[in-house]
């Protein structure tokens, strides 16, 4: 079993060199045709900086998604990428259900472009950081949560999370 092709697919499945901060991006793998028989039991797939700086490590074992039956074609789909605009490499690893059976290093590079992470209107500054994490932020006034953000309920952030949400319900069989 080896990993013979990587790429960053858009909602098409079109192979894609660059993604913007906050889209929804797929990373899919195939491996050969003559390595169809054994039990793929684990993918694991990191992102690295040019300095080798390792801000996301995915991993099916993490989630809970098996990855039963075999290893032909895998995806990764992360529902808002939230890495900072920058060149990053995907290391990607393949276990068995004999060990590791392919290791490859700087598989594939994807461009992440300067975007609207928070639905604000305008491109978020990285302010030094490494990666983005959805939060809100509010007032406490007499025990109740008062958004001080209320763009971010903006359609736009209503329409990812509806589809965030039925993807979610699809792949889990609801």
């Amino acid at each position: 079993m080896r990993i013979e092709t990587i790429d960053f697919v858009n909602a098409a499945g079109e192979p894609v060199h660059s993604i913007v901060t906050g889209d929804i991006c797929e990373s899919t793998s195939a491996s050969s045709e003559s390595s169809r028989t054994p039990i793929c039991a684990a993918l694991n797939v990191s992102l690295f900086t040019l300095r080798w700086q390792k801000p996301l490590h995915l991993d099916n074992n993490m989630t809970g998604d098996p990855l039963d039956g075999e290893c032909v074609k895998c995806s990764c789909i992360i529902p808002r990428l939230g890495v900072v605009p920058g060149r990053y490499y995907l290391n990607a690893m393949l276990t068995g259900n004999t060990g590791m059976a392919d290791h490859v290093t700087m598989a594939a590079s994807i461009d992440v472009i300067d975007g609207d992470f928070f639905m604000t209107g305008r491109p978020t500054p990285a302010n030094g950081a490494t990666f983005f994490v959805d939060h809100r932020l509010g007032i406490d006034r007499d025990g109740r949560f008062t958004d001080a953000c209320p763009k971010s309920h903006s359609p736009k952030f209503a329409e990812w999370n509806d589809r965030w949400v039925r993807r979610s319900a699809d792949r889990a069989g609801w």
